[in-house]
């Protein structure tokens, strides 16, 4: 059965990389560099002296500002780029990986988008979740991808909850966020990596290997560094705090890239006025309990109970 090439067709993208190279001066005039197929990836790189302006759609006020010397890398399907000095001239280096599809099935990339149709734009900041580095929920096309992984192809993370929810991007912690919250018991003095054993083995790292062919993932949450003690605030009781957590990978362009989310950690140190009575009967699925969630030995837990009254229990003799 012949095979049509098309914006839906996976494989153009897994096999795309020719190859579209320019070097131009630039001045205040608007000119547009026209690809000889619709791309994959582009890298645009400032080489001059002033701020480059490039943009998708011709006479567009939605620009993104390159400052001198400066370089950024897409994952974009576009057919061309539009591109202009700010003031003066300045000198644009333009790299494109291009799949094998003609330029007549791009359609038209709305006028008042940023980079095109990119997608959501969680946070209203006018940079599309894909391009964002502050949000950066899964922007890649990797079909294998879990729902609510952060990063993209070249490196994200994944994590799902014992009820099956999954990361979500969050305005207070200004990214992604673990679903499950992880509680302190007790008003800790201390606490060690082991306390973060249970948000830790459901979270995994990932990357997409294009050296192979087909392309295939490869694991990579060995790599993940654990929070540690100095990353939690332990005089911050009985409320929320974000703490990052993040894996890096050593690449080619950028050097090292980079994925952080965030984990909820709560506190809990009680009021000696909200303990109950001994001989007071406790609400639980504890056959016999003592100080402790579920036990003293277990100082942690993702459990919400946590901060119900049952938690808090004394010794009767």
């Amino acid at each position: 059965m012949k095979v049509t090439v098309g914006l839906q067709h996976a494989g153009s993208f897994q096999v795309s990389g020719w190859p579209y190279l320019n070097e131009t001066t630039l001045n205040t005039t608007e000119q547009e560099f026209t690809f000889n197929f619709i791309s994959q990836e582009v890298t645009v790189w400032n080489a001059g002296a002033q701020t480059l302006k490039f943009y998708y759609t011709s006479g567009s006020g939605n620009v993104f500002e390159l400052p001198a010397g400066k370089k950024v890398t897409m994952r974009v399907k576009a057919g061309s780029i539009f591109a202009k000095s700010s003031t003066g001239t300045t000198t644009i280096k333009l790299f494109v990986s291009m799949t094998n599809i003609p330029l007549e099935r791009i359609g038209t990339i709305p006028t008042g988008s940023y980079f095109g149709p990119a997608g959501a734009d969680l946070d209203g900041d006018g940079t599309p979740d894909i391009f964002d580095p502050f949000i950066k929920m899964f922007g890649g096309d990797w079909p294998d991808a879990a729902e609510g992984a952060s990063g993209d192809n070249n490196l994200w993370m994944e994590y799902t909850s014992d009820s099956g929810e999954v990361m979500e991007y969050s305005a207070d912690a200004g990214g992604s966020v673990i679903p499950d919250t992880l509680y302190f018991i007790d008003c800790p003095g201390s606490i060690d990596s082991s306390d973060f054993d249970p948000i830790m083995e459901n979270l995994t790292a990932h990357y997409v290997n294009y050296t192979a062919d087909p392309p295939v993932e490869v694991d990579f949450t060995s790599n993940i560094v654990a929070p540690v003690q100095s990353d939690v605030d332990l005089t911050k009781q009985n409320e929320d705090q974000f703490v990052p957590i993040t894996v890096e990978r050593s690449f080619t362009d950028p050097s090292v890239l980079s994925v952080t989310v965030y984990l909820k950690v709560h506190i809990v140190c009680p009021d000696e006025g909200d303990l109950p009575e001994c001989g007071d009967e406790l609400d639980g699925d504890f056959e016999e309990i003592t100080y402790g969630y579920p036990t003293a030995a277990d100082e942690t837990t993702t459990d919400p109970a946590a901060l119900d009254a049952s938690l808090w229990v004394c010794d009767d003799d």
